[in-house]
């Protein structure tokens, strides 16, 4: 008797915990599947968008600030020669203002005061100037960012490039080929955040072969910036090369 009795409660706990088992296994499950469809939600990749459309939003970004500034690293590399880096900080300010400071390996400052550009090496005790107009420094291209031009004025070719691997999975990498009119260099090539359209990468491919990679972190925007930031006093007891 008191065997059947403890069979018969044995049934009734192994059903419970079935039944239990039967409300949680669903449960679960469902949960699982909220969590993974979230995760690829945020995983997925942006919807791609021409490049012409990519270029637009850049643009439109960009025409509303003022004021932008980042960390870079400058990659630079010429056929036969060894590639040199470079890395520091750079401030640009609505129209033609920038700042350009190295830092590593060696202190270097490029500024433009939206008329002249100084180009300055404390190790050479040498400063270079010359008008913004007759300046054709790779990092003058990036006015065109705060610029107040439509940027397919002087790029006549805008496509997504996949022989240039992006620095961050997901990227858009447009590539931008210059009127000849216009040409200071044979192609620009950026890097953009989907979801912000923040720039991560400028490359600049020179006639020559020769390539500058601009790679930007900790980029800021509509930051207040000094009107110092963009003035130069020139040394003394330096050489100065260029217009005076």
């Amino acid at each position: 008797m008191q065997a059947r009795e403890r069979g018969s409660e044995g049934a009734r706990e192994r059903g419970s915990q079935s039944k239990s088992l039967r409300l949680f296994f669903p449960q679960s499950l469902y949960f699982s599947f909220i969590l993974l469809t979230v995760a690829l939600a945020l995983a997925a990749p942006a919807p791609r968008q021409s490049p012409t459309a990519i270029i637009e939003q850049l643009q439109k970004k960009y025409s509303r600030l003022q004021t932008i500034s980042a960390e870079f690293k400058h990659i630079y590399h010429a056929p036969g020669s060894r590639t040199l880096q470079e890395s520091g900080y750079m401030v640009l300010q609505r129209p033609r203002l920038m700042r350009w400071e190295y830092t590593s390996p060696e202190e270097k400052l490029f500024i433009s005061d939206g008329k002249t550009v100084y180009f300055y090496v404390p190790a050479d005790r040498q400063v270079t100037q010359a008008k913004i107009k007759d300046v054709d420094d790779l990092r003058i291209s990036f006015i065109f960012l705060l610029g107040r031009v439509d940027i397919r004025q002087y790029f006549y070719r805008f496509e997504l490039t996949q022989s240039e691997r992006p620095v961050q999975a997901g990227n858009y990498v447009v590539r931008l080929t210059p009127e000849k009119r216009y040409a200071a260099f044979a192609e620009l090539i950026i890097e953009i955040v989907p979801t912000t359209f923040e720039l991560r990468r400028v490359s600049i491919m020179e006639f020559g072969g020769a390539r500058s990679d601009f790679l930007l972190s900790n980029v800021r925007e509509n930051v207040p910036v000094s009107p110092n930031q963009f003035s130069f006093t020139i040394p003394p007891n330096v050489q100065v090369l260029g217009e005076r």
